[in-house]
């Protein structure tokens, strides 16, 4: 286990600045109930889009009930920061996989 900080940006106050992937947290009810990786297009100005869809396209799956997202390489260099520490450390966390 290890801990690690997210900068999570609310989705009504600010976008990506880019197209990118992100990990997003999904609001359904009230509350966060999902969370994954996925797309936004800066061009659509759309969470589960890509910048070629048409109109149309980015409409219908464009994902609307995003409450936070996060730029997805900065989680994942949480990981890779996590993984070179422990390497250096001679501390390997190797899961065997059948």
């Amino acid at each position: 286990m290890f801990k690690s900080e997210i900068i999570w940006h609310d989705a009504s106050e600010e976008l990506p600045n880019k197209s990118c992937e992100v990990v997003v947290a999904c609001e359904r009810d009230g509350r966060i109930n999902e969370i994954f990786n996925i797309d936004y297009s800066s061009r659509h100005k759309k969470f589960n889009c890509l910048d070629y869809y048409s109109e149309d396209t980015a409409d219908k799956y464009g994902c609307s009930n995003v409450k936070y997202w996060a730029y997805f390489d900065e989680v994942c260099s949480q990981f890779q920061k996590h993984e070179k520490k422990t390497a250096e450390n001679g501390n390997s966390q190797t899961v065997n996989k059948k």
